[in-house]
């Protein structure tokens, strides 16, 4: 490696970080022999390093910026994942030799150092247990290849813009970097100007996880910062007026056309809000790809943001499934004593309306007695007179909801003001289509999710008829894994081989009734009821699709809520024990190695 210093003892220090970690005890005889064979290349935004179907052979090691793969399948591109300062490129085709599996185009100016494979073989030679830590290297990439899509993994640079005045980013910059130290990342620096000429480099060099603090205009310091973050986190206090400010019309101006980094919207709220509102404004004038809301001096709010940062986000998906649902609440329970709680949430039907909960911030009792009010009185008890669209009317349905969304924040809100990232899923009869919910009225959303079509009437939701998003998607794993976290939790309330009846065909109707006035443990016949019936029958159809979204988790319950109908309203107490002691038991026997990831 020949470089003029001072680049050359930039680059040597950066890889002697880099390289221990994929070349087990790595002597300093050892690691100068690596270094004189490394090729130092710079590479500028949209640049590809190499393409798909190329020879192969080198591996690189990404000394700085941020690289993207890309696969192209049936004519279509996948994006299989970024790569951030300190990993590395090519791995496999050390061992193979095959053609390059993907294209590799730099997001934002990146080095890297290449190592040749006739050079690698040479170190091998030299100490051959090298093998097995890139063998180890190898493996894991395979693993993480298999979630669909990729997920982004952690911001090795991040610049925080003040957008608006108040905000002491430089404060907030300190204390996101002690939150991200509790994660276990230790080398965090701070830099809110540049120091010297190369006052930038240094420090990227330096640091695993570097924080700039942009300045409040769009200075040549902050078109620096901006230009070399991956993650750019514009903080306003969120009582502040939504205009656009210099800082992000320069971002806009400068970054057309080309790859930049993913935009951030961090809202600050005082110590004692109670729920975020007005969130749709700043979204509607601020071009940014996700938000957050944290209130001032939380802990739990800015550990929050700094798992998402470090690509450590928990996702939690709840399954749809009537009373049965209410099991999710027992598994919220055993989570939350376990250390363990969901960074983002999301569902489907009951599955959603539960998820809605910790969302809006609820845990503890305060939870268990929040869902315990909605379905007290039972919402399904208004039928319709005149059945022109559904069995009943729909106003309980409507009434509950959205008593929900006041109880719980006080007032009404969108799905944009919930404290933790949150989706429903509902069916889009209107375009025949799965319908993601990410922004909107939170109480008319609840009421799509869940609105089971000829019992409940569709809900319009922007023009278009919404109903039950269990016909769909029940189980949305897959929506998910659309949000960048690292681990998925799933909880899943899907009843299999429910209904069983002896003899070629069902009692009459006045036997049935009298069965179903035996207490549950003593009936005789196990068949669904009208309106468990109108609920199963378009599940069915979605039904292969969640045992296969199952296979995608991390950590999976499944609560045996079978005994229960969808009806149950009054079983709550019981179908939450399920949960609960369903969430236990998985929790007991989940590896060590699954627990780290959850906490």
């Amino acid at each position: 490696m020949n470089l003029a210093a001072p680049a050359a003892e930039r680059h040597r220090a950066m890889l002697r970080r880099i390289l221990p970690v994929y070349f087990e005890d790595l002597e300093e005889s050892l690691f100068d022999a690596l270094l004189a064979d490394l090729t130092i290349r710079d590479v500028a935004a949209g640049d590809v390093l190499f393409r798909q179907d190329e020879p192969s052979g080198d591996l690189y090691f990404v000394l700085r910026g941020r690289l993207r793969a890309v696969r192209v399948e049936d004519g279509r591109a996948r994006v299989l994942g970024e790569i951030a300062r300190g990993e590395t490129i090519g791995e496999l085709s050390l061992f193979t030799g095959e053609p390059r599996s993907a294209t590799i185009v730099a997001l934002r100016p990146s080095t890297v150092a290449r190592l040749t494979r006739p050079d690698f073989e040479r170190i091998l030679s030299l100490k051959p247990s090298i093998a097995i830590a890139t063998a180890r290297l190898v493996i894991d990439r395979f693993r993480r290849a298999e979630r669909v899509p990729a997920r982004r993994g952690r911001a090795a640079t991040i610049c925080l813009a003040p957008l608006t005045p108040g905000v002491d980013a430089r404060a907030l910059g300190a204390a996101l970097a002690d939150a991200l130290r509790a994660l276990g990342d230790g080398g965090v620096g701070l830099l809110a100007q540049a120091e010297a000429e190369d006052g930038l480099d240094r420090a990227e060099h330096h640091y695993d996880t570097l924080i700039l603090i942009a300045d409040d205009e769009p200075t040549d310091w902050t078109r620096r910062a901006t230009q070399a973050a991956d993650d750019i986190l514009l903080v306003a206090d969120a009582r502040a007026d939504q205009c656009l400010t210099g800082i992000e019309r320069s971002l806009i101006g400068e970054n057309r056309g080309h790859a930049v980094a993913r935009r951030s919207l961090v809202l600050l709220h005082a110590p004692e809000t109670r729920a975020p509102s007005g969130a749709a404004h700043w979204l509607d004038s601020h071009a940014v790809d996700r938000h957050f809301h944290l209130r001032r001096g939380a802990a739990r709010d800015l550990a929050r943001l700094a798992r998402a940062l470090a690509g450590r986000s928990i996702g939690m998906v709840m399954s749809g499934g009537g009373a049965r649902g209410f099991a999710h609440v027992g598994v919220l329970r055993a989570l939350e004593e376990a250390g363990i709680e969901p960074d983002q949430l999301g569902g489907s039907s009951m599955g959603a309306i539960i998820a809605s909960f910790p969302a809006c911030d609820l845990r503890g009792r305060d939870l268990v007695e929040a869902v315990r009010a909605v379905f007290d009185p039972s919402p399904t008890r208004d039928y319709n007179l005149l059945p022109m669209t559904a069995l009943l009317r729909g106003r309980r349905a409507r009434t509950a909801c959205e008593r929900t969304v006041i109880g719980m924040n006080g007032a009404l809100i969108d799905i944009e003001d919930c404290w933790r990232p949150y989706f429903l899923v509902a069916s889009d009869i209107t375009h025949n289509a799965e319908a993601v919910l990410r922004r909107g009225s939170l109480a008319r959303a609840l009421r799509a999710t869940f609105s089971i079509p000829g019992v409940f009437p569709p809900v319009p939701v922007d023009g278009r008829l919404m109903v039950d998003g269990a016909l769909c998607n029940n189980f949305p794993v897959d929506v998910m894994e659309q949000q960048g976290v690292a681990a998925i939790i799933g909880s899943d309330v899907l009843a299999e081989n429910a209904a069983a009846i002896d003899g070629p065909e069902l009692p009459p109707d006045w036997r049935l009734l009298i069965d179903r006035l035996r207490p549950r443990e003593k009936r005789r016949w196990r068949v669904p009821g009208l309106i468990d019936l109108l609920v199963n029958a378009p599940m069915l159809g979605s039904a292969a699709r969640q045992r296969e979204m199952r296979r995608r988790v991390d950590f999976l319950v499944r609560p045996d809520a079978a005994a229960f109908g969808h009806l149950d309203w009054g079983a709550f107490d019981a179908i939450v024990a399920q949960g609960y002691e369903a969430a236990r038991r998985a929790l007991d026997g989940a590896e060590a190695t699954t627990l780290a990831k959850l906490r």
